[in-house]
C-alpha cells in the first residue's frame, strides 16, 4: 500500500473529537428601531395666518443593534446570554 493511500482512510472520531470539531451552535441577530415625531405646542391668535406658530419641535431617533454568537454548546446558553443582556440594557 503506497503511504498517500493512508491519508484517505476512513478514520472513526471519539465523541470528545466529534465535540471539538463540530463547533456547537451559532445565532446572529440584527435589528434597527426608528421614530419620528412632530409635535405643534400652540399658536396666537385664531386667524391661523402663517408665522403665527409658537413653537414646534420634532423628535427623531434611530437605533441599531447586531449580535453574533459563536460556539455556544447548547440553547440554555443562548437562553442565558440573553437573559443576561435583558438585565445589562435594564428590560
Amino acid at each position: 500500500m503506497k503511504e498517500h493511500d493512508l491519508d484517505l482512510a476512513p478514520v472513526e472520531l471519539s465523541l470528545t473529537e466529534l465535540e471539538e470539531v463540530s463547533g456547537g451552535l451559532d445565532i446572529f441577530i440584527s435589528g434597527s428601531i426608528f421614530d419620528q415625531s412632530e409635535s405643534l405646542l400652540g399658536q396666537s391668535g385664531g386667524c391661523g395666518c402663517p408665522g403665527s406658530t409658537l413653537a414646534q419641535t420634532s423628535n427623531t431617533s434611530s437605533g441599531a443593534f447586531q449580535f453574533a454568537g459563536l460556539g455556544f454548546e447548547s440553547v440554555d446558553q443562548i437562553f442565558a446570554v440573553f437573559a443576561g443582556l435583558s438585565r445589562l440594557f435594564g428590560r
